[in-house]
């Protein structure tokens, strides 16, 4: 993505961004393997300094899943949501299972269905279920809207009972006879 402005990615001032400047010198994986190195509640503030997209996603893509949602909390929550829906979707479906629920129902919200699919097609169905269940139910139906019915009903059939009527009872129609479909026919 491109557009926003650089001043509106990070939260921090003064001298974490010199720090950041200190470390331009050194190839990416020198600075992941410095920003790393550094205590875990200094990571996101370093992380949230970092003074564009592209180089937020090259660090991003080289720090496993867990970690990543620690440096993404740093970021103010448009950031977080812009960065996490960035990545490729096998990395933001790992990723998105590190991250609060609404941070996670906000990337998914700003993929298009198509997308939105990919990752939630790449998550476990029970993971995915586990997403579902933790959102607002209001947000159920939009996270779900336009993707393919096949990856819905996969997470639906990993829910527990309980959950499952509740998920499913939040469902709009259009989805849920598209669910129903999907179930008669696999």
């Amino acid at each position: 993505g491109g557009g926003g402005g650089e001043g509106a990615r990070g939260v921090c001032t003064g001298g974490v961004s010199d720090v950041w400047n200190l470390m331009r010198a050194l190839s990416v994986e020198e600075r992941v393997r410095t920003l790393r190195s550094l205590p875990k509640d200094i990571q996101p503030l370093i992380f949230a300094s970092v003074p564009s997209e592209d180089e937020s996603l090259a660090i991003l893509k080289i720090i496993p899943p867990r970690e990543r949602a620690l440096l993404l909390s740093g970021l103010t929550t448009h950031a977080s949501t812009e960065t996490l829906a960035a990545l490729p979707p096998a990395e933001c479906a790992a990723t998105i299972r590190h991250v609060p629920p609404l941070d996670s129902e906000r990337a998914l919200l700003r993929l298009p269905p198509s997308v939105r699919t990919e990752v939630l097609g790449a998550l476990p169905p029970r993971d995915a279920a586990d997403l579902f269940s933790k959102m607002p139910l209001q947000s159920v139906s939009a996270v779900a809207d336009g993707v393919s019915p096949r990856v819905v009903v996969n997470a639906l059939r990993s829910m527990g009972a309980e959950e499952l009527a509740v998920v499913y009872g939040d469902l709009v129609p259009s989805l849920s006879s598209k669910c129903v479909l999907e179930m008669t026919n696999t």
